[in-house]
């Protein structure tokens, strides 16, 4: 194969992820793990690989799963091959927890790429897994109040609070909405008089998803009313207002405008502005100060030289709170930014979201497919529709 064929063949791969991602119609994979996961820290089964001579012999009965291995009880085994052969597969161990483990990274790097791919806020990375049958992701999504949560061939959506009637009307009216994002879960549509509370969304495509974004934006700009919010520096915050309601809806609308998740504190800050909401993002913490916003968190390496390679990163995304541009790597460790407008705040998700997508992408396709991520931002693009 020529050099360009094979430079055309690992371009095309990509096209599979990314296009189908893009596409109208995507309809959610099921992200279902069939392998017995439980059998590998019981201490009772032994797993043996496809390249080992026995795999054959026991593949037949195997009925758990496609992966290749075949899980065995050791008490089978006694009876049925030497005790080397039992030692040999005893040190072959490790390739089944390596494969596992891939499994797990393989399935978080395809959440992450829904979500960065919609705009949504990606929590607990690298975190605690969830505990349930079939998608033990460590990865949920957050946007504003709402928490993001993979399962089995589509996502749910909830709230600690109940969701808006101004959000459900909007959704029910929308006929590309109503499709495909079910209120309660019900498996089909359901008009929103007839339920008597909406505690959760279940949302079956990526159109439906991002629709689903959109419209929770149109709602909260509808109820909280613009206070100048684009200004440059952003507008000083009235912290001496006995009605801190005002200070509440202008930090919700901030954080829903730049793409952040809204976590409601247990008591208000005791500081130059009395905050109940802080963002989240990963694994960064926003803070609303009088004039500028602080982030708080440790970035990687790579993303702290992408923010300040960025045009807008580097004037407004200050390193520590720096009062000029400074070079990240002229600290021992980035451990804040401040931020001094909104669209800088917005650049710093958008940003971030890029970096953990190249990571997602770089984890199941590795790294010679992320040159290939510059062609599809070309003007005149259009992707192919295809299957994931």
């Amino acid at each position: 194969m020529s050099d360009l064929m094979r430079r055309w063949a690992v371009f095309l791969g990509l096209m599979v992820v990314v296009a189908s991602l893009s596409s109208a119609a995507y309809a959610f994979q099921d992200l279902s793990i069939h392998f017995p996961a439980e059998r590998l820290s019981s201490g009772e089964y032994l797993f043996i690989p496809e390249a080992d001579p026995l795999y054959a012999r026991y593949k037949e009965k195997d009925k758990s799963g496609d992966y290749p291995f075949v899980a065995v009880t050791i008490a089978q085994l006694k009876t049925e091959v030497s005790q080397a052969e039992i030692q040999r597969l005893v040190l072959s161990q490790s390739q089944a927890v390596y494969y596992y483990e891939q499994l797990l990274l393989d399935l978080d790097a395809k959440v992450v790429l829904e979500l960065s791919n919609v705009g949504i806020g990606i929590i607990n990375l690298f975190g605690k897994r969830e505990q349930k049958t079939g998608i033990p992701t460590s990865i949920r999504g957050q946007f504003g109040e709402f928490t993001f949560l993979r399962e089995t061939s589509y996502w749910e959506v909830r709230s600690e609070n109940a969701f808006s009637d101004e959000l459900t009307s909007l959704i029910y009216r929308d006929k590309e909405a109503r499709q495909v994002i079910r209120l309660n879960g019900g498996a089909g549509k359901t008009l929103p008089v007839s339920v008597a509370s909406v505690n959760s969304y279940h949302i079956d495509t990526l159109t439906g998803l991002r629709r689903f974004i959109q419209l929770a934006q149109e709602s909260v700009l509808r109820t909280y009313p613009t206070r100048g919010l684009y200004q440059d520096p952003p507008p000083v915050l009235d912290v001496n207002t006995p009605d801190l309601n005002e200070l509440d809806e202008e930090m919700i609308r901030e954080f829903f405008e730049a793409g952040f998740g809204i976590e409601e504190q247990f008591k208000r800050a005791n500081q130059e502005v009395p905050y109940l909401y802080v963002g989240r993002w990963g694994n960064f913490t926003a803070e609303r100060k009088s004039t500028y916003w602080q982030i708080k968190g440790v970035p990687p390496d790579e993303l702290a030289a992408k923010l300040y390679a960025d045009p807008i990163g580097r004037q407004f995304i200050r390193v520590n709170g720096n009062p000029i541009p400074a070079d990240p790597k002229n600290f021992g460790r980035v451990t804040s930014y401040h931020i001094d407008n909104l669209p800088a705040l917005t650049r710093f998700v958008s940003l971030t979201q890029e970096y953990y997508r190249s990571r997602a992408i770089q984890q199941l396709y590795g790294d010679k497919l992320l040159p290939c991520l510059e062609m599809l931002n070309e003007p005149g693009f259009k992707p192919t529709k295809v299957s994931f």
